[in-house]
């Protein structure tokens, strides 16, 4: 269905069968439970927040419901989904000095169920595409990864024109990637190209990105203040049952 209009600045749009984007059009925050979301999953109606040393698991209104601590000495990355019917999240967590590992942790009680090294030391973020495919980025290195989500097995290694911080997979065959200096949030191929973006430096500097479907949530970061932000990304708000089923598969 093409959007016919949304409210709020125009920065680019791109039409296809399915939507238009016009993007920046802020629906609702909340303060981030911890510093620095630099990460950020969705699953089933919960945000799954990275802090520094703590993993947050919220409402999509800001609720905490569950809360757990990173087995190394820092997280990044977050994304969740799901592998034979049963919901997992992942992050990325190491020393500061590195190297990192990905874990997997069920979705509701945060039990690691199985890691792999990462492919290069200090990964940043994390978007699941599906059962045996996941998204790494690397800022330091401007890279981005397509890996196995359970063994780690590298299948492809792309070289971005921008330093990515977090990244979201979108069902329509995008990511939605952060970059974090520039203030910008990035609609790009499954290769990293880019396509357009979105600003949110009104607010601050982007970190996690999250898709659920409908909405892309950014986390943002502004000097001590630390921000979950709801944004329409051009899709239609779903009518009815049979809508809002249509919308849940395209996540899943």
């Amino acid at each position: 269905m093409i959007r016919k209009w949304l409210a709020g600045t125009v920065v680019s749009v791109v039409t296809t069968a399915t939507l238009t984007l016009a993007w920046g059009s802020l629906v609702s925050s909340f303060k981030s439970p911890g510093t620095y979301p630099d990460g950020i999953g969705y699953l089933d109606g919960y945000l799954y927040i990275a802090g520094p040393s703590t993993l947050y698991r919220t409402t999509t209104t800001g609720s905490l419901i569950s809360t757990w601590k990173c087995p190394a000495e820092f997280f990044s990355g977050v994304t969740a989904g799901e592998i034979g019917g049963a919901g997992y999240f992942w992050f990325s967590a190491g020393p500061l000095s590195g190297p990192d590992r990905i874990y997997r942790a069920t979705a509701t009680t945060g039990s690691i169920c199985g890691s792999f090294m990462e492919p290069t030391s200090h990964p940043w973020g994390l978007a699941l595409r599906d059962e045996t495919s996941l998204f790494i980025t690397h800022a330091n290195r401007d890279w981005l990864f397509l890996v196995h989500p359970v063994s780690g097995s590298v299948y492809s290694t792309y070289s971005l024109n921008f330093p990515p911080m977090d990244a979201a997979y979108d069902p329509h065959g995008y990511l939605w990637i952060s970059e974090f200096d520039s203030r910008d949030v990035w609609q790009c191929t499954t290769n990293g190209s880019r396509i357009a973006s979105f600003s949110t430096a009104a607010y601050g500097r982007p970190g996690g990105v999250a898709f659920d479907g409908l909405y892309l949530w950014v986390g943002v970061i502004e000097r001590l203040i630390y921000l979950i932000m709801q944004y329409e990304v051009g899709y239609e708000p779903a009518v009815g049952p049979a809508s809002l089923g249509r919308v849940k598969a395209l996540f899943r």
